[in-house]
């Protein structure tokens, strides 16, 4: 999984308490739950995980990998876009968010990136472009484009 809007609610495993509807799931306080997908996580491999919460009135909720050993990520109790870094174990299987029963919030915009060398490090970075016409001649180059590497 590469990333996932909650579009298709038939891809996740929905735990009590929860719904998912407009592309978010909502948890309402009752009993901790988890919303999982399966994962083919690779062992010893890092994974960085981005979401937002929203509508958080009360409780957290945390990212983690499970299947064998627990991998917990850091639970989160305000709203905004939210990043996180797990590294899976033996027997990881599946991606879940996992909600103490006081969490009354939702949980969307779900990225899940294996972590390669070749990634950028977490956090902000700037780009600056300078187009060229077909014959190589440069235009003016643009102000810094922000982009934030989860």
């Amino acid at each position: 999984m590469t990333r996932s809007s909650l579009i298709v609610p038939s891809a996740w495993v929905v735990g009590s308490g929860r719904t998912i509807d407009g592309g978010e799931a909502t948890h309402t306080p009752c009993t901790a739950s988890e919303l999982a997908q399966p994962l083919a996580a690779q062992v010893g491999r890092w994974y960085r995980i981005g979401f937002a919460v929203s509508d958080r009135t009360a409780g957290a909720v945390a990212p983690r990998l499970s299947g064998g050993s627990l991998r917990p990520g850091t639970a989160i109790s305000v709203d905004g876009q939210v990043t996180d870094r797990i590294q899976a174990v033996t027997g990881n299987d599946t991606l879940e968010f996992s909600a103490d029963a006081a969490f009354d919030g939702a949980v969307s915009d779900i990225l899940l990136n294996l972590e390669t060398a070749a990634c950028l490090d977490a956090g902000t970075h700037y780009l600056w472009l300078e187009p060229q016409n077909a014959d190589g001649v440069p235009g003016p180059i643009n102000a810094p484009l922000t982009i934030e590497v989860i």
